[in-house]
């Protein structure tokens, strides 16, 4: 059984782990022929209230990874400024929820050599379980249709008023992809039950343990987090 660690850190504070992050996402994409995705530049680096997700094999490659970019003040959203042009509502939408208290789950990737094992599933999870602990309790994201029922499982739900009943064309023409909102990331209503407990255990030990084979996958993961603030010290906009 392979080991592979989860490490969680924010942003600017570890140009380094960003920098691993961001060869392996645009290699990816460049597999893939995709250039222009809103999420895939170098500013998130300084980013304020940016958190990070990586994972890394037994050799100490990355292996994939997932964002979390929070409300702040200055900057957009990569769901506004990727498909704002569609409808001027997504601004509202992303407005009428808690100032500071809503982040884009974003940027989610593994490589070729280790797609459908359930990489990308497992940091999806852990970023959703990181969320109370530093601060976040709304969700919005933007969703390719091959991965929807993944994010529809946790309880994301699709704003039909966005494109044709939800449905439009990102990042290029040949994907169709939906934008969709977990208002409620600390209770998670409408979760499955096994992947409700799964986070639910990251987040009782700070994300802080190790896990053999969760939710079902052939590995050993063990997670962890740069200076997780604590209780009294989360993020907040500066």
């Amino acid at each position: 059984m392979e080991r592979v660690r989860f490490a969680g850190f924010k942003a600017n504070e570890f140009k380094e782990g960003c920098e691993e992050f961001a060869r392996g996402h645009v290699a990816v994409l460049q597999k893939y022929k995709i250039t222009n995705i809103t999420t895939n530049n170098l500013q998130w680096f300084t980013h304020p209230g940016m958190f990070v997700i990586s994972a890394k094999n037994t050799k100490g490659e990355v292996i994939g990874g997932i964002r979390l970019q929070s409300v702040y003040q200055g900057y957009k959203l990569p769901v506004q400024t990727a498909i704002s042009y569609l409808d001027d509502g997504v601004d509202e939408i992303v407005n009428s929820y808690p100032k500071y208290k809503t982040a884009e789950i974003c940027a989610l990737w593994n490589s070729a050599d280790y797609a459908k094992q359930g990489v990308s599933k497992l940091l999806f999870h852990a970023a959703i379980a990181l969320c109370p602990l530093v601060g976040i309790e709304t969700l919005v994201t933007i969703c390719a249709e091959y991965t929807v029922k993944m994010v529809e499982n946790v309880g994301f739900k699709t704003v039909r008023s966005i494109g044709e009943n939800g449905l439009f064309s990102y990042p290029t023409p040949e994907y169709k992809a939906r934008m969709l909102v977990l208002e409620d990331v600390v209770g998670m209503p409408d979760c499955e039950e096994e992947v409700r407990k799964h986070m639910m255990t990251l987040r009782e030990h700070g994300f802080d343990l190790e896990l053999k084979s969760p939710t079902g996958y052939n590995f050993t993961i063990t997670y962890e987090y740069r200076e997780l603030p604590s209780q009294g010290n989360q993020f907040k906009m500066g």
